[in-house]
């Protein structure tokens, strides 16, 4: 097979994050703090990189986050399949290149947002940042780290994510995944979209590291791709199909309170795209036994007719199915089979006036 045929095409319009490092040949044998040399150096780099992203290739700049630092809180000996970063740094140095980085973004395009620090130990370095430094006001977003080391267990992320709320930025964990699922077959899957639906619910935003498998960067690193190397023709996992999902049908939504029984992971978002209504829900049977006959009602809909479409979130982007919804709430019944995702999808056409707040309620039958 060849290289073209082998390789899936890109959409400039799906990437979102670039992360620049500090750490190039003139930067590692800086040991008496980041002089203005290397800032020069760095900040020259950062906006050439970026001129290239938005002239070059035509990328828009309200698609491009630039993560100023990784990891500068993780010691020496801590991970093993990872190098110590930002060795001998003091919060000066941070805030330098925080300085550097954002004077980069400035002469490119003031649309290109800039986050940080990539903590991944806590959250002490980038509130030192945010409360001690004026540099602190440069950051769009706050960004931090984290991989669970067994289980369906993301109590630190939330516990970070209080700690960073009174800041008022938007929050990205963009950099996480499963020790102990990694992103393999279902078990993986299941906690990706146990995961999505948590951090979703605690208004964090997710970005799971890395894309595709690559062997270079190690264990447990490479088995977290959601897609296989070349050597397996760049095949998809469940896990890619629960991503592409979950951002399909719940990123761009407002999302909707809701009820539902402790057996189920659940999600419900709104969209009023034109003349179009729709409801979703992201639904998660992380048990291993079916859950039957469980009813959906949504409160407040247009109309008392819809259609209703039903993805596998595990398998495809296509429906598996598409059946009439109707009723004031309108209601659907639907089975969710052992150790499975769904999402269900509720269209309508509509001219009639869609309230500002709309009540969903999830409930066993």
């Amino acid at each position: 097979m060849s290289e073209q045929a082998s390789t899936p095409a890109v959409d400039v319009d799906e990437i979102r994050v670039a992360q620049v490092y500090a750490r190039a040949a003139w930067n590692l044998s800086v040991r008496d703090g980041v002089g203005e040399e290397f800032l020069a150096e760095y900040r020259e780099f950062v906006t050439a990189v970026l001129r290239y992203l938005v002239e070059s290739i035509g990328l828009p700049a309200t698609r491009i986050t630039v993560e100023v630092t990784n990891e500068p809180d993780l010691l020496c000996g801590v991970d093993p399949a990872t190098a110590c970063f930002w060795e001998d740094w003091t919060m000066d140095d941070i805030a330098g290149v925080v300085q550097a980085t954002y004077e980069a973004v400035r002469n490119v395009d003031e649309d290109i947002e800039l986050v940080g620090l990539a903590e991944c130990q806590g959250t002490g370095v980038v509130r030192e940042l945010m409360d001690n430094y004026p540099q602190g006001r440069y950051l769009d977003g706050l960004s931090f780290h984290y991989y669970s080391p067994s289980g369906f267990k993301l109590n630190p992320v939330l516990g970070r994510a209080r700690e960073l709320a009174p800041y008022g930025r938007p929050l990205y964990l963009d950099e996480y995944g499963s020790r102990q699922f990694l992103s393999e077959g279902k078990d993986g899957a299941l906690w990706h979209s146990w995961a999505l639906v948590t951090l979703w619910n605690a208004g964090i935003a997710p970005l799971q590291y890395p894309i595709s498998e690559y062997p270079l960067i190690g264990e447990p690193y490479n088995s977290m791709g959601l897609f296989e190397n070349w050597l397996g023709e760049w095949s998809r996992k469940p896990s890619y199909w629960v991503f592409a999902n979950f951002f399909r049908h719940m990123g761009h939504d407002e999302r909707l309170a809701c009820t539902a029984p402790s057996d189920m992971d659940i999600l419900a978002a709104r969209r009023v795209p034109g003349q179009e209504v729709q409801v979703a829900f992201w639904v998660v049977n992380r048990g291993y036994s079916p859950l039957v006959d469980r009813t959906f009602a949504v409160s407040g809909f247009p109309g008392q007719e819809a259609t209703l479409f039903v993805y596998d979130n595990l398998a495809s982007l296509a429906p598996v199915l598409s059946m009439s919804a109707a009723g004031s709430p309108l209601v659907f019944t639907a089975t969710l089979p052992a150790r499975s995702s769904y999402t269900f999808v509720i269209r309508k056409t509509t001219d009639l006036y869609l309230p500002v707040i709309l009540r969903r309620d999830v409930r066993p039958r």
